[in-house]
């Protein structure tokens, strides 16, 4: 179908259970904003993850659509629906909304550009994000980057190219998503290895009345020529072990990871 191509990456703002989602890479932000998206107001705002919520039947708010139909670019809006590629015009059209505010991939828009394009929201709601082991997350990164056959070089040489100059900060750190001036600034971190615990947790925090469900939204199967090892410590050699503790040093310390 014409959607199954949208980014999955996604943020929320929820007027009505009054909180925010700041969405770091590759740690079941997805899955958390399908479960979340059964909560919400039509008014509230998601920004990413429209292929994941379609698949389980969650159309995005009625506000946010809305929010596509703003779009300046007619004929574009013109080409894409006589395409009838409908849900990549909305996905597309909320997602070029906010980037002047948000920055050039929204879905992903750290801390500090939410609390510059959203003052009073960041002052008064609660802020949640979900960190992962990086080393868990480097391999996860790596198996949905083959999945989607944007790499195809071997797992050694893609963590080698994170450390070269300019890929740590921009396809790497999740570390300024939920941190401004190096200092965590979200109210609650709910931790990837205590999933389910941490997200019921949270959402009594927030006073949602939570059925349990976590969708999974991102399966990462044995795809051809991968190979793929439930322990995500199998791939790593001590160079590339090592390159991760280097550029994710700062998680790494702020919540006592290790290997």
């Amino acid at each position: 179908m014409p959607w199954l191509q949208l980014q999955k990456f996604v943020m929320i703002i929820s007027h009505k259970h009054k909180f925010i989602f700041l969405h770091c890479r590759k740690s079941a932000g997805s899955s958390f904003k399908i479960s979340a998206s059964r909560y919400l107001a039509p008014d509230d705002i998601v920004i990413g993850g429209l292929k994941d919520g379609l698949q389980h039947g969650i159309r995005p708010p009625k506000g946010m659509i809305r929010t596509a139909f703003r779009h300046p670019h007619w004929p574009a809006v013109v080409f894409k629906l006589a395409r009838g590629s409908y849900w990549n015009f909305i996905s597309d059209s909320i997602k070029q909304h906010y980037v002047p505010s948000l920055g050039a991939i929204p879905e992903h828009a750290s801390a500090t550009s939410i609390m510059a394009a959203f003052p009073q929201e960041w002052q008064h709601y609660r802020k949640i994000c979900i960190v992962r082991n990086p080393w868990d997350q480097m391999w996860s990164e790596y198996k949905w980057r083959f999945k989607r056959k944007a790499f195809k070089s071997s797992f050694d040489e893609f963590v080698k190219r994170r450390e070269q100059v300019g890929w740590s900060d921009r396809y790497n750190m999740n570390w300024d998503i939920y941190t401004i001036d190096n200092a965590v600034s979200v109210d609650r971190v709910i931790h990837y290895e205590n999933l389910n615990q941490d997200m019921a947790a949270t959402f009594a925090w927030l006073g949602i009345d939570w059925d349990g469900w976590i969708p999974n939204a991102k399966s990462t199967a044995r795809q051809p020529g991968l190979e793929a090892p439930s322990n995500y410590r199998a791939p790593y050699t001590d160079e590339t072990r090592a390159i991760v503790a280097r550029i994710r040093r700062r998680e790494i310390d702020q919540f006592n990871y290790v290997f």
